[in-house]
């Protein structure tokens, strides 16, 4: 009786163990799980950004059409170059030439001719106003030079009263001569005077 008892008693002893150890177990496992899950670091979920999206096209700027400039019509007068025409005051020592004897203003019959006045001829005298001969457009055309002596006849108050032609190597500059001194003036004097000019036309380049 004792020895059954006894078995009893360790087979009582053993089935406690074994809850023991399972509640040990049970416990030791569920506080593990536990403790881990409390001490487990943080998971980082960090958002990725989405791949940058390209720049939308520049818009194309299309060249404005300009309008054409106007057209500036520029009118240009020509130019017109007077061949010069050279007055040449004959020295004071050379011999005067014979001043006409009427006045009146007219050229020489012949080219090359001479006529000369009854009284001196001044040579050395000042015009208070000038007009110059024009070329003769039928010199130019030819390309005629010459030369013209005149005697101007000066009233006292100094208007020209007379031209008269001397000597001229060519008729066509005759007349041109005889209308640029008729409108000389000079300044007025007591007394009257002949005076002689010699013009030259020259053809320059």
């Amino acid at each position: 009786m004792e020895y059954q008892a006894g078995k009893r008693n360790v087979a009582g002893m053993g089935l406690v163990l074994a809850l023991h150890l399972l509640v040990v177990y049970a416990l030791v496992n569920g506080l593990g799980r536990i403790i881990v899950d409390k001490f487990k670091p943080p998971v980082d979920i960090s958002m990725v950004p989405d791949a940058p999206k390209p720049p939308p096209p520049e818009p194309q700027v299309l060249p404005t059409k300009l309008a054409p400039a106007p057209t500036i019509v520029v009118a240009v007068q020509p130019i017109v170059i007077q061949p010069s025409v050279d007055t040449i005051m004959p020295p004071a020592d050379e011999v005067a030439a014979p001043a006409p004897s009427s006045f009146g203003t007219g050229t020489s019959s012949d080219s090359g001719s001479a006529k000369g006045p009854s009284a001196p001829v001044r040579r050395e005298f000042k015009a208070a106003y000038r007009v110059e001969p024009i070329y003769p457009r039928a010199a130019q055309r030819n390309g005629t030079d010459g030369r013209v002596i005149a005697h101007v006849h000066v009233a006292p108050n100094g208007v020209v009263s007379d031209v008269r032609i001397v000597w001229s190597s060519h008729r066509v500059f005759e007349r041109e001569v005889i209308r640029a001194l008729s409108q000389w003036r000079f300044n007025p004097e007591p007394v009257g005077f002949v005076g002689e000019y010699e013009i030259a036309f020259n053809l320059k380049d």
